[in-house]
């Protein structure tokens, strides 16, 4: 085990990491932060996922006696490799929007995480939205190391025809020039709990960066981005799509559309921060009845503003996309190094997955086959 700290070796014991809720016969001390744990019997005795844990305050450090906080991570043994026998869409190409006439916007969030080390989904390059199809990559913080190549993931997508107001309770914008200054965005409609999602796009020559909200009001919202890693140069403009809903449930019946929007602050506000090695989220409950869920999300708060944190959602185990009896939802910071965050304020929108219309406008919400 390597920790982020040098720890004091008489704070650790035996029984501070368990695998599979078994402990080690063994351990030592290898330098300052690292430690080996050896179990006589192995506590993988089948195939799938695995648990590995270690107790808030069972290690603490050398310097300052500060205590670890709680460490939940998974693995999974398979004694045949995992091999890709198909994908959809075909590897390399683009997400295809045909059943749009005219897509003009776009968001994405994380649907699962197959990457230990955390990943986020851009709008890619120049006319990243265009009726030939949306171009998508996931990115990933360089707080540890240099290198952005990640493996395969799905990302969850919701595409509209049209900026501006769709309806009384939902408008979507592209707002360009968008650097790490704070710039505040009007919108067309007003609301009296709005929810923002929020999706940068740019290419990888660009420095890898998350979409910032804060000061939610009921006639705009303050964005910027803000760098994921570890410094904090000035950022190259970029554009950024963004969704606004009102908060509340909607059903196709009575609003055209089956969605709700969900807000998540005060002490509502999840406390669980994910990360390398670690996806949890926090378990939500559907207010409607979903076949296919669609959700995205944003941090709408910045009670740390110094560093960065980015939207995530899961379904039964960190992997899998929400389902429609599973989901959980929550920010996680990638490889950060220095991975304590205070609670943010969580919103999500789930949207019934497929092609509809609000008042005559199409749109199209989905989880994209894995995109790398």
């Amino acid at each position: 085990v390597d920790f982020t700290f040098p720890v004091d070796a008489n704070s650790v014991q035996l029984d501070d990491l368990k695998v599979n809720g078994l402990t080690a016969t063994t351990h030592a001390m290898v330098d300052a932060d690292t430690v080996t744990f050896t179990f006589a019997d192995s506590p993988v005795s089948s195939q799938g996922l695995q648990s590995i844990s270690i107790l808030e305050g069972a290690v603490t450090s050398i310097n300052d006696g500060s205590a670890l906080p709680e460490y939940h991570g998974e693995f999974r043994l398979d004694v045949t490799p995992l091999t890709v026998s198909q994908t959809a869409p075909t590897a390399g190409s683009d997400l295809l929007l045909e059943e749009l006439d005219a897509p003009a916007t776009a968001v994405l969030s994380m649907a699962g995480m197959d990457g230990g080390n955390g990943a986020w989904p851009v709008l890619y390059g120049a006319d990243a939205v265009s009726s030939r199809g949306m171009q998508v990559v996931v990115d990933e913080d360089t707080s540890l190391d240099s290198e952005r190549s990640h493996t395969n993931e799905q990302a969850a997508y919701v595409v509209f025809e049209e900026t501006g107001v769709i309806t009384s309770f939902l408008e979507t914008g592209v707002v360009a020039g968008i650097t790490h200054q704070w710039v505040t965005v009007p919108l067309s409609g007003s609301y009296a709990s709005a929810v923002v999602v929020a999706t940068p796009n740019y290419d990888l020559t660009h420095a890898p960066v998350v979409t910032r909200i804060k000061n939610v009001t009921a006639t705009s919202f303050d964005l910027r981005v803000q760098t994921a890693d570890g410094l904090n140069e000035p950022i190259l403009p970029v554009s950024v799509h963004f969704l606004v809903a009102e908060e509340g449930h909607y059903t196709a019946a009575v609003d055209g559309i089956t969605m709700e929007a969900v807000k998540l602050e005060g002490a509502e506000a999840p406390s669980i921060t994910d990360g390398s090695g670690s996806w949890q989220g926090t378990s939500q409950v559907y207010r409607n009845t979903y076949s296919t869920p669609v959700v995205g999300g944003p941090v709408m708060s910045t009670d740390d503003a110094a560093a960065f944190s980015v939207f995530w959602a899961r379904g039964t185990d960190s992997t899998s996309p929400p389902t429609s009896d599973s989901l959980f939802v929550g920010k996680h910071v990638g490889e950060d190094p220095t991975p304590t965050r205070p609670p943010e304020t969580i919103g999500y929108i789930v949207i019934e997955g497929g092609k509809g219309a609000i008042d005559g406008l199409e749109y199209l919400a989905g989880v994209g086959g894995d995109t790398v």
